[in-house]
């Protein structure tokens, strides 16, 4: 039997970290629009995953719309007001 690499990737495969540090060095107008073809749901993960995307998501008027309309039972109202806050 063969031993494990440690790495479920093959040699030609990138790994998630480095594709992910890829996406991290992304000018941050290119990271919003990204982040806009998501759903509301989707964002709202993003924003709370790490820093870097919490600060592109204040930065950003549309993103901060684009998380105020998730489905919730408090309205859109009072959850622009608590962004606002924030």
């Amino acid at each position: 039997m063969e031993r494990s690499t440690g790495t479920p990737f093959s040699p030609g495969q990138k790994s998630v970290f480095a594709i992910a540090n890829m996406f991290l060095k992304l000018p941050s107008d290119v990271t919003v629009h990204i982040l806009l073809e998501l759903k509301s749901q989707d964002l709202l993960v993003c924003w709370l995953l790490t820093k870097h995307f919490d600060n592109i998501v204040r930065d950003s008027v549309e993103l901060q719309y684009a998380a105020a309309l998730v489905p919730a039972k408090v309205d859109i109202a009072q959850k622009l007001r608590a962004l606002h806050a924030a």
